[in-house]
C-alpha cells in the first residue's frame, strides 16, 4: 500500500521549485560530460529552460506567500502519495545508486536519463493538477506538464538522431 502526505500548496511549489533546479543542474552536469556539440547545446538549452521555470515557479511562491498573508490564495491541502514525490526525484539524485557522475557513457546514456526524469516529472505534474481543487493551481501544474512535454519531445527526437 503506497504511502501518502497531505501538503499545502506552498510545500507543493518548493517541491517543484526543487525538482526543476536539480533537473536544469543534471542537464549541465550532462552537457559537460557529452562530447557530441550538438546534444551539448540541446543539454544547456534545456538546462536554460529548467532554470526559467525555477525562477517563474519561485515567482508563483513568492506571490503565494503575500496572497496567504492578506488570508488569500489556495487553502486547500492535497493528499499527495509519496511514491510521486519520490519517483519525480530519483533520477536526479543518482548519487545514491552510483557515485560516478562519468556513468554518461554516450549521449545516448544521457539522453535516455533525461527522457526518464521529464517523464516522471510530467506524471507528477499531471497527478498533481487532477488532485488540486483550485482551478489557478490546476492551470499552473498543467502548464508545467506542457512544458516538460515539450522537452520530453526534445529529448525524444535527439534520441532518435543517436540512431536509437
Amino acid at each position: 500500500m503506497a504511502t501518502s502526505g497531505t501538503y499545502d500548496a506552498q510545500q507543493l511549489l518548493a517541491t517543484a521549485i526543487t525538482i526543476e533546479g536539480e533537473s536544469a543542474a543534471n542537464y549541465l552536469r550532462a552537457a559537460k560530460l557529452v562530447s557530441s556539440d550538438s546534444v551539448r547545446s540541446v543539454f544547456e538549452m534545456l538546462a536554460k529552460q529548467e532554470e526559467a521555470h525555477k525562477t517563474y515557479l519561485t515567482q508563483v511562491l513568492e506571490s503565494f506567500k503575500k496572497a496567504r498573508r492578506g488570508a488569500l490564495g489556495w487553502p486547500e491541502m492535497v493528499e499527495v502519495p509519496q511514491e510521486l514525490l519520490d519517483t519525480a526525484r530519483a533520477n536526479l539524485f543518482p548519487e545514491a545508486r552510483d557515485p560516478d557522475p562519468t556513468t554518461y557513457i554516450n549521449a545516448v546514456d544521457a539522453i535516455r536519463r533525461g527522457i526518464q526524469m521529464e517523464v516522471d516529472s510530467i506524471v507528477l505534474y499531471k497527478s498533481l493538477a487532477g488532485m488540486a481543487k483550485d482551478q489557478s493551481a490546476r492551470n499552473m501544474f498543467n502548464t508545467l506538464a506542457l512544458w516538460e512535454e515539450d522537452h520530453l519531445f526534445i529529448l525524444n527526437y535527439w534520441l532518435g538522431l543517436q540512431g536509437r
